[in-house]
């Protein structure tokens, strides 16, 4: 008996040791299989930023992408790990939040699920995935995102400034200097500065410049809003004695010389103020706060001028360095007094910071008179100059910045200077202290310009003497673009140019004369910006702007932010600009969607762009609107504002029934198609001519208009269509519109087949035309069609899209967003021998090459991991197609769809595709 028992004993033993083997084999097969490096998640991001300092989201989404190239990969499940020690991450412990394993193909935008996040700490987070092969990757690299001050009460700070004027005018003083000594008892582990100055701010601690941040904070409507930047200041602290200095400039918060738009007149203006508090830690883990309040001291310093349009005036004989650094007496500086400051709530900037992102030399240096040099730098960019001098105390050079050149070879800058009403333009002054070879550049200002003229040199300057600094909000590239056309190639750099050029906190039409946000430039460059940088958190940032500006009966004002200036006057709503501007509210958070596949996007500002149709309904008479503005720089045939303003107002309602539908909001998804439908059989009764098959005027810009919004009934398409190229081929093949029509136009003829034709109007090298531009010297694009005005513009960027959605056929499906499944249906014009693009999406990049060979036409695509494509190739029948060397027909990889029309249609999913047609 007990042999028994022993033999079922060890019987059952070994069973349960099997079954043990098995469980944990099972367990091992789901949960910690053998790991695949291929397909370990790289890229995280935490709300689009990359290990985020600062920020004020309490609830962040997170995305990542996978480098797998195998075909047809796709996640299946994520586990996200989220802790505050690092070295417990790394060991798998999650004290935060660990999701567990959530089976869901889900890689972007996934949303934080965990407790309360604490105000000013830092979080550690890593992901993996399992995918539809049963493989598992290993965790990715670690990455953070750190809270800022979430309220005001987590403000322990002060407003401070030299002056405290409640009413009337500020003085325009030099820049004050803000100074605070404080002691470090033992060392530091960590520190952070969060930190508002106003207009803008330069922070010094022990004599080094904090960041590289420029022109920092972003302008907003200081009455509503108002940005705060996170520093690591930890590095420059020092265990001992330290000092602190703060230098502000007016910036837009005191922009005191008068000009158009009425900044001078704002209802913020004051003379500049700063906030700031320092938080650091010591080793035990105690906290300890410095802030800003009346103990902090100042004095007037070198920066005797500045103004955001006219320029900075140091003066290096006014400089101590003395006063950065330990054992400096400031007795005899004033006390800062506690102000109210601000009336705008505090939010942290999200967006990418202000930088220098290149240096230029000059590339040629005339002296068209004596002792005026103008040095050329062969490039219009934004930013200002850095002066490298010799000479004695008390000489001053000026240094003009400008975009164009009088005859005689001097600077011209009257086109600049037509909106500024006070004082010199685009103007810096260094007077030298006379001490060795002096480089100074300025802090608060900067220009739009290709050329500068210099007086005041004691010698004959070189390449060394004056460099020219690119300086804008810093993007990273989202997109790339090069063809067999140089003019093509030259567009493109142009417009990216012109984009990063125009881009300072929020995208303006012109770095020079005007640096105003019209939301028209900003509405009509949106997408090239999304196609070509990674902009969403500039837009959001800009989109907040609108919510701020937006009257409580819905109305909105031309330019974004604004000082009070550009919403329509009285009663007379002829005098506004239109949803063909304004409009930007509505069609940048649907584009955002669409290139991003973020619904957050338009739940924030759906309410927003509800009671902007409702202001619109309300000035429409007969489901028409009669005000706005017409189609801008436009070349010969006028297009009258109401016909636009009745397109874009059928074109908004119809996203808005989108947005309603992607938002469940399904009675609201009905109501606003009626409206469409209603104002599409009013704007036909008015503005379409069955006789002659044409819209308003039989202009490009009408007849492009009513194709591109869809306003013509299907029956009348093709010979509206035909009116259109009779009036192009009237025109010689040329652009005879403005901003507005252009992208019309563009993308109708693509959408019609009339891909060479479109091909023909962009590089024309007669006047008008981008071609054109180019034969002219330009290096960005125009405001105008014959050069006579601003020559840094974006309003004609919409042309860099084509780039992308016909050349390389990159495509949106707005079904399903952000490019988990999209398009390639590459448009190959007769006189191209090649493209290709490249887009850099949330799941990964996407690429499409093609090249026109002997023995065929060649195309090369890339599909991202988890994303799948729908490929359209132009093929005849009896025309063989290889993928990867192998006849199309036995590719295991690839559904065929429809071979028909000359084409051959394909669902793929990720992976590379070689693919030849001959």
């Amino acid at each position: 008996m007990r042999h028994y028992i022993f033999r079922e004993s060890f019987r059952h033993g070994w069973m349960l040791i099997l079954i043990s083997i098995v469980v944990s084999a099972n367990f091992i097969s789901c949960e910690q299989p053998q790991k695949d490096a291929l397909i370990k998640p790289i890229h995280l991001k935490c709300n689009y930023r990359n290990n985020p300092l600062g920020t004020d989201v309490v609830n962040p989404r997170f995305s990542w992408e996978v480098p797998d190239t195998t075909r047809n990969g796709e996640q299946m499940a994520y586990r996200i790990l989220i802790g505050k020690n690092r070295k417990k991450l790394e060991m798998g412990e999650a004290d935060i939040w660990n999701s567990g394993r959530i089976q869901s193909g889900e890689s972007i935008h996934v949303r934080y699920r965990g407790p309360e996040l604490k105000p000013s700490t830092r979080y550690y987070w890593k992901v993996k995935i399992w995918n539809n092969q049963g493989k598992v990757s290993p965790y990715s690299d670690i990455h953070w995102f750190e809270t800022g001050l979430f309220s005001r009460d987590d403000w322990k700070a002060k407003w401070i400034s030299t002056n405290a004027w409640k009413d009337g005018i500020p003085p325009d003083k030099p820049a004050p200097y803000f100074r605070k000594s404080f002691k470090i008892s033992q060392p530091v582990d960590q520190a952070r500065m969060y930190i508002s100055g106003l207009g803008y701010y330069e922070l010094f601690i022990n004599g080094k410049r904090i960041g590289d941040h420029q022109l920092d904070p972003a302008l907003t409507d200081y009455e509503e809003r108002v940005k705060y930047v996170t520093h690591d200041v930890g590095p420059y602290l020092e265990q001992g004695n330290n000092v602190m200095v703060m230098v502000l400039g007016h910036g837009w918060y005191n922009q005191h010389s008068p000009s158009a738009w009425d900044f001078h007149e704002a209802p913020w203006r004051n003379s500049p103020v700063f906030i700031g508090q320092l938080s650091y830690t010591g080793p035990k883990g105690r906290d300890y706060t410095i802030v800003t309040d009346k103990s902090w001291k100042y004095r007037r310093g070198p920066i005797v001028y500045n103004s955001i349009r006219n320029g900075e005036f140091y003066d290096a004989r006014k400089y101590n360095g003395s006063w950065f650094h330990d054992g400096y007496d400031d007795a005899n500086w004033s006390s800062a007094l506690e102000v109210d400051g601000p009336k705008g709530t505090l939010s942290a900037q999200k967006l990418p910071p202000i930088r220098i992102t290149r240096t230029l030399k000059v590339q040629e240096i005339t002296q068209p008179k004596p002792g005026t040099w103008v040095f050329d730098y062969g490039q219009n960019l934004a930013g200002w100059t850095q002066l490298s001098v010799k000479g004695n105390s008390g000489e001053t050079v000026t240094i003009e910045h400008g975009e164009r050149l009088y005859e005689d070879g001097t600077l011209d800058q009257e086109e600049l200077s037509r909106f500024v009403n006070e004082g010199l333009t685009q103007t810096n002054k260094y007077t030298l202290s006379g001490e060795g070879t002096e480089t100074w550049e300025p802090s608060f200002s900067y220009h739009g310009f290709r050329y500068a003229s210099v007086t005041g040199l004691t010698g004959n300057p070189d390449s060394s003497t004056l460099k020219a600094r690119v300086v804008h909000t810093d993007f990273d590239t989202a997109g790339t673009f090069t063809s067999s056309d140089r003019t093509l190639n030259q567009i493109h750099r142009n417009t990216q140019w012109s984009y990063l050029g125009n881009f300072h906190g929020y995208p303006e039409d012109c770095p020079h004369r005007e640096k105003i946000g019209w939301s028209g430039d900003g509405q009509a460059a949106a997408e090239m910006g999304l196609w070509n940088f990674h902009s969403t958190t500039a837009y959001r940032k800009w989109l907040d702007d609108f919510m701020d500006e937006q009257r409580p009966d819905g109305e909105l004002p031309g330019i974004i932010p604004t000082s009070g200036w550009g919403y329509t006057r009285g009663q007379d709503t002829t005098l506004g600009y239109g949803p063909q501007w304004e409009g930007a509210f509505a069609t940048i958070p649907w584009n955002i969607y669409l290139y991003k596949g973020d619904k957050r996007i338009l739940r924030r500002y759906y309410s927003g762009i509800k009671n902007y149709m409702g202001y619109l309904e309300k000035q429409a008479d007969g489901y028409l609107l009669y005000g706005g503005i017409n189609d801008h720089k436009y070349v010969e045939t006028p297009t009258e504002p109401p016909i636009i303003a009745s397109s874009y107002f059928y074109h908004l309602a119809g996203l808005t029934a989108k947005m309603a539908q992607v938002l469940d909001q399904e009675q609201d998804s009905r109501y606003y198609k009626e409206l469409a439908r209603n104002i599409k059989k009013a704007y036909n009764k008015k503005y379409y001519h069955p006789d002659n098959q044409t819209y308003g005027n039989g202009g490009q810009t009408s007849l492009a208009m009513a194709l591109y919004f869809d306003l013509v009934d299907k029956k009348n398409e093709q010979g509206v269509l035909n009116s259109l190229v009779e009036e192009i081929n009237r025109q010689d093949n040329h652009f005879d519109a403005g901003v507005i029509g252009v992208k019309c136009l563009i993308n109708v003829l693509t959408e019609y087949g009339l891909t060479d034709l479109a091909y023909e109007m962009i590089t024309q090298k007669t006047y008008p035309g981008y071609g054109n531009w180019i034969e002219r010297g330009a290096t960005t694009l125009w405001q105008t069609w014959d050069g006579s005005m601003s020559r840094n513009h974006i309003m004609f960027g919409s042309v860099d899209e084509w780039f992308f959605e016909a050349l390389a056929g990159i495509k949106i499906d707005s079904e399903n967003p952000g490019f988990k499944h999209f398009f390639l249906e590459p448009q190959l014009p007769e006189k191209l021998s090649h493209a290709r693009a490249t887009h850099h999406c949330m799941y990964g990049e996407i690429k499409s090459a093609w090249r026109k060979k002997a023995e065929g036409t060649t195309f090369r695509f890339t599909v991202p991991f988890n994303t799948t494509a729908t490929i359209t190739l132009p093929a005849d029948q009896d025309k063989e197609i290889l993928e990867g060397g192998v006849p199309l027909s036995e590719s295991r990889n690839i559904e065929i769809i429809s071979r028909k029309e000359e084409k051959v249609v394909m669902r793929v999913g990720s992976g590379n595709y070689n693919f030849l047609v001959n």
